[in-house]
């Protein structure tokens, strides 16, 4: 759809109330699917939250059997078979580390403390990029040598935007 420039600023006046208006009915429409989406989401929780329990309660019912009746249904190195519509059987847990003396905290300063810390740590390294924008501003050597690797400051230019104001007197509806 193309809308004409306004050649006035009453002419303008209106257009931006057009936009504010059509704004404020898009909100309302939105607010309107998302009360109806959780209604929805709502009502099938409710159906499925009890198969869901049903579904848990025949996995807790089948584990002691499987661990008794398992050696005699596979075959080989198996650890599971289709079986009644399911796949049942065991499989090996993924492996994890474990520090029995503390949190993450007191782990990482026995490490760090220790002669094997090239084997069990890392350092991350990311662009200080408030740092550069900091330097960038600058006339240092430093600056000099941040833009002959090809670092600049970019951006800072003015944008037009139009949005509409979400206050209760400023709300016009697209039927005015």
């Amino acid at each position: 759809m193309k809308i004409a420039t306004p050649r006035t600023t009453d002419q303008a006046l209106e257009l931006a109330k057009r936009y504010a208006a059509i704004g404020a009915d898009v909100a309302m429409h939105e607010a309107d699917r998302q009360e109806r989406v959780a209604a929805i989401g709502a009502d099938i929780d409710m159906k499925v939250a009890p198969l869901v329990e049903e579904a848990e309660a025949i996995r807790a019912a089948l584990e002691p059997w499987w661990k008794k009746a398992s050696p005699a249904l596979l075959k080989g190195k198996r650890k599971s078979i289709d079986f009644g519509g399911c796949s049942i059987g065991t499989r090996l847990a993924g492996e994890k580390v474990d520090f029995t003396k503390g949190d993450d905290k007191a782990a990482l300063a026995a490490v760090l403390d220790s002669p094997w810390k090239s084997k069990a740590t890392s350092l991350k390294r990311v662009l200080d990029k408030a740092g550069l924008l900091v330097t960038l501003k600058g006339k240092s050597a430093a600056a000099e040598g941040l833009r002959s690797l090809g670092f600049r400051i970019a951006g800072g230019e003015d944008a037009f935007f139009v949005k509409r104001i979400d206050s209760a007197d400023a709300k016009v509806s697209a039927q005015q």
